[in-house]
């Protein structure tokens, strides 16, 4: 982005905006995707998946405050072919900062009925997916005022509290209980991790290969100033 200088005019040793364009556009970041184990064995749709600030605490301890962690929470649903209504919604949260810790929930009707009976909730199972976005975008934007807090089992479980505060008190607005996943999910969910991370890396590689190919033609001299500057950050061989 430009902040300040002369207005930038057009020349023919400037990237033209079409070209630079194309060479941006249509990037697939994530070419996985349809890989993620959640799709490609279980055939659900995934319709949510970004990370959430979340505060990890020990259900042995409840009161004591733990440590913040930036978890990644993926939502996905199962639709009923003959009706296209949702039967059945998982929500799976691992982080990237220890690739085993990898917790998942899943909700059909029927145990839906039972959790909205405990906590007293109002929504329809139809509609219980949206209210569940709803909450994590809150807590992602104002995680003071929306709090997200798992409680770590001893015994391979865990629980997400979805908590509000007032400034007078804190409500609990959902209370989910998760399992970890099994040892065959947890390897299936890394080997897909790392698969897409590589892959989004080669994409990456090979657009700032077509981009120097570019900028060597229409603009030698910005070329070789790029590629000191970026030498000049290299770390230092001790």
């Amino acid at each position: 982005m430009r902040t300040s200088g002369t207005p930038i005019r057009n020349s023919p040793s400037r990237l033209g905006r079409n070209e630079s364009n194309s060479l941006l556009s249509g990037l697939d970041l994530d070419p996985y995707a349809d890989l993620d184990p959640l799709s490609a064995e279980h055939g659900m749709k995934i319709i949510f998946s970004r990370s959430l600030p979340v505060e990890l605490r020990s259900i042995t301890a409840p009161t004591t405050a733990g440590s913040q962690e930036s978890l990644t929470v993926k939502l996905a649903t199962l639709e009923d072919q003959a009706t296209g209504t949702v039967s059945s919604i998982k929500m799976e949260i691992t982080s990237e900062a220890d690739l085993f810790f990898f917790y998942t929930v899943a909700l059909d009707n029927s145990s839906y009925r039972i959790l909205a009976e405990e906590q007293r909730l109002m929504a329809d199972f139809d509609e219980f997916c949206n209210v569940l976005i709803r909450m994590l975008n809150s807590a992602i934007k104002t995680p003071y005022a929306y709090p997200v807090v798992f409680f770590l089992g001893n015994d391979n479980t865990g629980r997400l509290d979805f908590i509000q505060n007032t400034e007078f008190k804190y409500l609990e607005l959902l209370s989910l209980n998760f399992e970890a996943a099994s040892e065959k999910d947890v390897r299936d969910q890394i080997d897909f991790r790392y698969k897409s991370l590589k892959a989004k890396s080669q994409l990456l590689q090979a657009r700032i290969n077509d981009i120097n190919s570019l900028v060597k033609v229409k603009n030698p001299s910005l070329l070789l100033q790029l590629q000191r500057e970026n030498y000049t950050r290299l770390p230092k061989k001790m």
